[in-house]
C-alpha cells in the first residue's frame, strides 16, 4: 500500500519524505562508522616498571631507581613522562614504595633497606 491511501498528501511531499528519511538513515549510519573508528583507534597505554618489582639496599647505600615507561597499543615506549613517588630513606631500616602513576595506571616498586652485616 502506498501512503497517499492513508493519508492525502501530494505525491511529491511523499517523495521529499522518503529521501528525508533515506538521509537521516544514512547519516546515522555513518555516525556509527566514525564513532568506531574513533574506539577502534584510541590509544590503551600500559605502564612498565623498569627493572624489578622489589629491590633490597642495605643501609645508607644509594639507590637510583631506574623509574618506568609509558608503552603504547603496540608496546613501544612513548615520550609520554609519568608522575614517580618515592618515600625512600635509606638511612633506615625498613620497607619504602616508588610509585609510578600516568593517568588511572599505577605500579609499585618496593625497596627493602637492609641492615649492614
Amino acid at each position: 500500500m502506498k501512503i497517499e491511501e492513508f493519508v492525502p498528501i501530494k505525491k511529491d511531499l511523499a517523495k521529499k519524505i522518503y529521501l528525508l528519511r533515506f538521509i537521516i538513515i544514512l547519516l546515522m549510519i555513518i555516525t556509527l562508522i566514525i564513532a568506531y573508528l574513533i574506539i577502534k583507534n584510541k590509544k590503551g597505554y600500559k605502564l612498565n616498571l623498569v627493572g624489578e618489582n622489589e629491590v633490597s639496599i642495605h643501609i645508607n647505600e644509594e639507590y637510583n631507581d631506574p623509574g618506568c615507561e609509558v608503552l603504547d597499543d603496540d608496546g613501544y615506549i612513548t615520550e609520554i613522562k609519568p608522575k614517580i613517588k618515592n618515600d625512600l630513606d635509606n638511612k633506615k631500616v625498613g620497607t619504602y614504595k616508588m610509585t609510578c602513576t600516568y593517568k588511572k595506571l599505577s605500579k609499585t616498586r618496593y625497596i627493602h633497606v637492609l641492615p649492614n652485616e
